[in-house]
C-alpha cells in the first residue's frame, strides 16, 4: 500500500516546466519498480536542510519573474541497503517546496525509500514512488528480499491485511491477518493460507489465465478491488491493471489486498428548520483521543454531501460523532457539534461500534446556525450570462494565508474556495448556502472570449469581492464581471 505525501501550496507561483504530474494512474508492480530504481533502501530520517535557490516562472499574465525558491534534502541513516546504497548515511532530495504535489518525510520516522540518481550523491526522491512508511512498507520489504534470492520460475507473491485507526489519533495502523485462504483458479485451481504476519506465495505456476483472490470472513470489506487477473506464459508473470491493460513479462508479482471492518455509520446534519447542511466535517473521535487534540486537529474522516454522510471501516470500539460547520462565526471559523446536539464534550453521547455494524445517527444543529440560501446571477460586461464563473463565499476580502494552509489539505480547501463555492455555467446562475446572521464575502471569478486583433483570445477575470450579512430572506444577487 503506497503512502503519497502531497501537500498543495497554494501561495507559491507556478513554476512553468517544474511542476511534477499529480496523477498517478496505475503504480507498476514491485519487480519493475525495483528494477528501473536507481536506489533502495530503508532507512531512518534524521533530519533536512534547506536552500534558496534563484528562479524564474511565468506568472498569469506571461510575464517571466524572478523568484526565489527553496529546495529541501532529508539526512536518512541507512537501515537496510538493497540496491544503489554503499554508506551508512545518505541524502535524498525530494526538490521545491513549492511543488504542486511536494514528495517529503518525517523526521523520525523510518521509510522504504525508493530514490534517483547517477549516483548516491545526487539521490532524487518524486512524489508517486513507492516510497512508503514503516510498518506499511514490510510486504514491498519481503517481496524485495525474496526477489534478490533470484528465484527463476514464475511466482505471485502477496499480502492480506486490515487498516485499523489508533486509538488515540486519527492515523492508520496494518494489522496483517494470517490464515486466511487465498485462492489462484483458472487452468488449475491452487490454494494456500497466509502465514502469520499476512503473506503468501505461489510458485511453479502452470501457464495459463488466472483469477487471484483471498476468501475473509464478513466481518471485513475490501477497501480495494476484490480479485486480480493474472496471465502467466513461459515462467513470466502478467498481470491486469484495472482496465489499463495487461503489465508483464515479469518473473514474479505483489498482489496486496487492504481490508477494514465491514461497519457503517451515515445520516444527516440538518438545521432546525429542517434543511440539510450542504458542507460539514464529520468524525467519530476515541474517547482516549485527548480534548486538548480534538481541538486542534483538521483530519476528519469525511463530509457530508448532498444526501449525508458516511464513514465506515472503523475499528471496533467506543466513539464520538462529531459534526463540524465552517463560517465566519463571530468568535471562531468554526462550530463543534457532538451526538447528540450539544457543543460540550462533557454532554456527549458515546456510540458503541461493532465489526458489522450499519448504524444510523443525524445530528441538528443548535438553532443559532439556520442556513439560507444566497442566489444571483453573473454577468458580463454587456450584460449577457457568464457562460463560466465561478463563485465562493469567503471570511475576508482577500484570500487569508496561514499556517493551516500549508500543514493540512483539509482547511486549505475551506482557506482556497471558501466556505461554500459553485460554478455559474451557461445563464450564469449560482447558488449558495450561508448561515443567517453572519458576514461574507463573495468572491467571484469567471472567464471571457473576446477578438482580439482578429483573434479569440480567452480572459481570465476577477470582481470586486462583495461583503454581504445573511437575513432571513435575501435579495437576489447580480453581479457583473469587469470589462477585459
Amino acid at each position: 500500500m503506497k503512502i503519497i505525501f502531497a501537500t498543495l501550496l497554494i501561495f507559491a507561483p507556478i513554476l512553468t516546466g517544474e511542476l511534477l504530474a499529480c496523477s498517478l494512474g496505475v503504480s507498476p508492480p514491485i519487480y519493475e519498480y525495483f528494477e528501473k530504481t536507481d536506489a533502495v533502501f530503508v532507512g531512518k530520517v534524521s533530519g533536512f536542510r534547506d536552500i534558496k535557490v534563484k528562479k524564474k516562472y511565468k506568472n498569469e499574465d506571461g510575464e517571466t519573474v524572478d523568484f526565489l525558491d527553496k529546495e529541501r534534502s532529508f539526512r536518512f541513516d541507512v537501515i537496510e541497503k538493497f540496491k544503489g546504497i554503499k554508506g551508512k548515511k545518505v541524502s535524498i532530495s525530494v526538490g521545491s517546496l513549492n511543488q504542486i504535489c511536494y514528495a517529503g518525510f518525517d523526521v523520525g520516522k523510518t521509510y522504504l525509500v525508493y530514490a534517483d540518481g547517477k549516483n548516491e550523491s545526487s539521490l532524487i526522491h518524486q512524489w508517486g514512488s513507492n516510497s512508503e512508511e514503516l510498518p506499511l512498507a514490510q510486504d514491498q520489504i519481503y517481496f524485495i528480499r525474496e526477489f534478490l534470492k533470484g528465484q527463476p520460475e514464475a511466482q505471485v507473491y502477496g499480502s492480506v491485511f486490515r487498516t485499523d485507526n489508533y486509538p488515540n489519533s486519527t492515523e492508520k495502523r496494518v494489522t496483517q491477518i494470517g490464515s486466511i485462504k487465498v485462492v489462484l483458479e483458472g487452468e488449475q485451481k491452487i490454494e494456500t493460507l497466509t502465514d502469520e504476519k499476512g503473506y503468501f506465495k505461489f510458485d511453479k505456476i502452470s501457464d495459463g489465465k488466472y483469477i487471484l483472490k483471498p476468501e475473509v470472513p464478513p466481518i471485513y470489506r475490501l477497501d480495494q478491488f476484490q480479485s486480480k487477473k493474472i496471465s502467466i506464459s513461459s515462467g513470466k508473470v502478467s498481470v491486469d491493471q484495472n482496465n489499463f491493460g495487461f503489465a508483464g513479462g515479469y518473473n514474479a508479482y505483489f498482489a496486496e489486498f487492504i481490508y477494514g471492518w465491514n461497519n457503517e455509520v451515515s445520516g444527516r446534519i440538518y438545521d432546525t428548520e429542517g434543511k440539510l447542511v450542504k458542507f460539514a466535517a464529520v468524525r467519530l473521535l476515541s474517547p482516549s483521543f485527548a480534548f486538548s487534540k480534538i481541538e486542534n486537529s483538521y483530519t476528519f474522516d469525511g463530509y457530508q454531501d448532498r444526501e449525508g454522510y458516511s464513514l465506515y471501516s472503523k475499528t471496533p470500539g467506543n466513539y464520538y460523532l462529531v459534526a463540524e460547520i465552517y463560517a465566519p462565526f463571530q468568535t471562531s471559523e468554526k462550530v463543534r457539534v457532538f451526538y447528540q446536539q450539544t457543543e460540550l464534550l462533557a454532554e456527549a453521547r458515546l456510540i458503541s461500534l461493532k465489526a458489522t455494524d450499519n448504524l444510523n445517527f443525524d445530528i441538528q444543529l443548535p438553532p443559532e446556525f439556520i442556513t439560507k440560501q444566497i442566489v444571483g446571477t453573473i454577468f458580463q460586461f454587456d450584460g449577457k450570462p457568464a457562460e463560466w464563473a465561478q463563485v465562493s463565499l469567503r471570511r475576508t476580502a482577500s484570500l487569508p494565508i496561514s499556517k493551516s494552509v500549508v500543514e493540512d489539505e483539509e482547511i486549505e480547501d475551506v482557506e482556497k474556495y471558501g466556505y461554500d463555492w459553485d460554478i455559474a455555467v451557461k445563464d450564469g446562475s449560482f447558488t449558495l448556502q450561508a448561515y443567517e446572521s453572519f458576514e461574507y464575502w463573495v468572491h467571484v471569478e469567471g472567464n471571457t472570449r473576446q477578438i482580439v486583433e482578429g483573434k479569440e483570445v480567452n480572459f481570465r477575470l476577477k470582481t470586486e469581492p462583495i461583503k454581504i450579512k445573511v437575513g432571513k430572506t435575501n435579495e437576489p444577487l447580480k453581479i457583473f464581471l469587469p470589462k477585459p
